[in-house]
């Protein structure tokens, strides 16, 4: 992330932006947006433009933050898998070892 330029960091938000102002496309949509709000009894009917209003003021230093935060933190739970074929069997014990030697591992 932190080697992410500023023009790529603008890019992917824009992108994100065009995705979460997307129109209904039909009623279906519509029904599943406003039941999902009734469903969960948070009755924020205007989530979609908060959101919008929301992404347009963060940074791309906020973004780093909490990339940080809930992949790197000692406050952050998870569970880390690998699937790895035999093909690559010998590269993964070589990254294995090596993040032996890292904090976060």
């Amino acid at each position: 992330m932190k080697a992410l330029s500023d023009e790529d960091f603008d890019i992917q938000k824009q992108a994100v932006m065009v995705k979460l102002a997307e129109k209904d496309i039909n009623l279906r949509k519509e029904h599943s947006r406003h039941w999902g709000e009734l469903s969960t009894h948070k009755y924020q009917f205007d989530r979609q433009e908060k959101a919008l209003e929301e992404l347009q003021t963060i940074t791309k230093q906020e973004f780093i933050e909490l990339f940080e935060k809930t992949f790197f933190s000692s406050q952050s739970k998870r569970i880390d898998l690998q699937l790895t074929s035999e093909a690559h069997a010998e590269e993964q014990k070589q990254y294995r070892e090596s993040n032996q030697n890292h904090e976060i591992f």
